[in-house]
């Protein structure tokens, strides 16, 4: 099953056969109707490309079924004039914004599968930085606290990324809120960057900074753990000629054809990672279809509590567990940025989008995909 797994997504340009629907097999009578509808990823694939085509510049997608790769490709532009036109490519790297959190979920989830000493309802400050002085409550929450988002953290307003320095300032502050309660926030996930390294029993170089050692370890162990297992190349910087990023409807008056150079070296763990669709589809197989990542006892709390996947969605069909990214920077007083969405949906079904665009008002990427697969049985 394993090496099945990563020869279907190795050969991205072969062709691959269709899962069969019907449920009499190859050969059955052809005279009775199914008495129940039927997942059609032909249906599902044109519905995602009309759906996220029609709404952004570019954008790239793939959809596997079981343990196979049945759809990828792109459309629209990578980029646009003023800039070097390009179109998109299906393999291109994007950031993936908050779908970062699921891969971070994952690696944390198997660093407590591999520590039987710790679990999800111990507390974490003990791998907190020596010298960091805690706050009110901080010394009661625990690993799933951060990874429901529940801690009362006193969050600064508007803050998207947080570097070693805020990540110090917000243990100090304390619990101010009720830790009981969700409160979504980008500086749950970026605080395991501290916490793997530590759990690890990693020690600093002496030609790097603090801070860069627990980046850098955090880097080295989500490689080891999710990506090198499923031979994805990952990275925390934009390639040499990247995806750029735009607002929707593109407007070159408007000064929106420059790209970006976001880079997340220092600050990994809730955003951050240059991926593909297909690389977040096969993410989501292994994690479903596998235990190459982590137990099935770890999968089913991950999916019980749905940790790293903020939004899930019910649909027709049950409970869809999703998460979206979406992130951006504003120019001329305009936003452009990128969206992504990955979604895990019955029949086996994994998904995942990626546009290279924002429009004034961002995309419910999650609403969007739930209503692609609802519309692609028949």
């Amino acid at each position: 099953m394993k090496g099945g797994l990563r020869a279907v997504f190795a050969i991205l340009a072969a062709a691959t056969a269709f899962v069969s629907c019907d449920p009499m097999g190859p050969g059955g009578p052809q005279d009775l109707a199914p008495a129940f509808p039927v997942f059609r990823v032909d249906l599902f694939e044109q519905n995602i490309i009309d759906t996220f085509g029609s709404q952004s510049v570019g954008f790239t997608y793939a959809i596997a079924v079981g343990g196979n790769l049945q759809r990828h490709g792109a459309g629209g532009n990578a980029s646009l004039a003023p800039d070097p036109t390009r179109a998109m490519a299906a393999t291109d790297a994007m950031h993936v914004a908050s779908i970062s959190k699921t891969i971070t979920t994952i690696a944390v989830l198997r660093l407590l599968q591999d520590t039987p000493a710790v679990g999800l309802g111990s507390a974490f400050v003990p791998y907190l930085p020596s010298g960091w002085s805690p706050g009110t409550g901080v010394s009661g929450l625990t690993f799933a606290n951060l990874l429901r988002h529940e801690s009362g953290f006193d969050f600064p307003a508007n803050q998207s990324r947080f570097s070693h320095a805020d990540l110090r300032t917000l243990i100090s502050s304390g619990v101010v809120g009720d830790s009981s309660n969700a409160v979504y926030n980008n500086s749950h996930h970026s605080l395991f960057r501290l916490i793997i390294p530590n759990l690890l029993g990693r020690s600093q170089g002496s030609s790097e900074s603090e801070e860069e050692f627990y980046a850098r370890v955090f880097n080295e162990y989500v490689n080891e753990v999710v990506f090198a297992p499923l031979q994805i190349s990952a990275s925390l910087a934009p390639a040499a000629t990247p995806n750029l990023y735009y607002a929707f409807p593109h407007n070159d008056a408007a000064g929106l054809g420059t790209g970006t150079n976001w880079t997340y070296t220092l600050d990994p763990g809730a955003y951050g990672w240059y991926l593909s669709a297909v690389d977040l589809a096969k993410i989501l197989v292994y994690l479903h279809e596998t235990e190459d990542l982590i137990s099935a006892s770890m999968r089913d709390a991950m999916d019980q509590d749905e940790m790293g996947y903020w939004n899930s969605r019910t649909g027709e069909h049950g409970r869809y567990l999703m998460k979206a990214g979406s992130w951006g920077y504003t120019v001329d007083s305009v936003t452009q940025g990128v969206q992504s969405i990955a979604g895990r949906f019955p029949a086996h079904v994994s998904a995942a989008v990626i546009t290279n665009s924002r429009p004034a008002a961002p995309l419910n990427t999650a609403n969007l995909l739930r209503d692609a697969y609802d519309a692609s049985y028949e």
